[in-house]
């Protein structure tokens, strides 16, 4: 279960998300508010089913996207990638193990993106229920930190998995 636990998080995520976005979005008026400046107030308006359609793509295509690039890398020469201890990392031995890695990684940072427009869309859906349309400043700058945080996590965790070298080669 353990190597299927970032794909399982990441399609549970994405239905979940996709699904709440469908149904919170019969609350939007027909042209919604979808852009704010940065006092919460709206400056850009979209037709509801575009917007609809423009948010399902965010949450599962970008991530979707994320999730093929880290497939596709399995398929570079080695001179192409670029990670700590490659030499050990991509020998015969261990290479489906760092490739799994990778696309684990990329099943949670897929998650994080799905997890964060569904925050954002909440926001709008919220934003566009008051006159005129608002959004929290506040609320958007703290979860664009959370979300900036949580990447730049991912970012120093994975060329640590690979500094790491494995028992046997210690």
């Amino acid at each position: 279960m353990k190597k299927h636990l970032p794909i399982f998080i990441f399609i549970t995520t994405a239905i979940f998300v996709s699904v709440f976005i469908l149904l919170t979005s019969g609350s939007l008026p027909d042209v919604v508010a979808s852009h704010f400046n940065g006092q919460g107030r709206a400056n850009g308006h979209m037709p509801k089913l575009f917007y609809e359609c423009f948010m399902l793509a965010f949450t599962v295509g970008i991530p979707l996207v994320v999730i093929a690039s880290s497939s596709l890398v399995s398929r570079f020469s080695d001179k192409r990638i670029n990670i700590p201890n490659k030499q050990i990392w991509l020998s015969e031995k261990y290479r489906e193990e760092t490739f799994a890695y990778l696309r684990g990684h990329a099943y949670v940072m897929g998650s994080l993106i799905s997890g964060f427009m569904g925050y954002i869309h909440w926001l709008v859906v919220r934003g566009n229920a008051s006159t005129p349309a608002m959004i929290s400043s506040h609320e958007i700058m703290v979860s664009v930190a959370l979300f900036a945080l949580s990447i730049i996590g991912m970012s120093i965790m994975l060329p640590m998995k690979f500094m790491r070298l494995p028992k046997e080669v210690r």
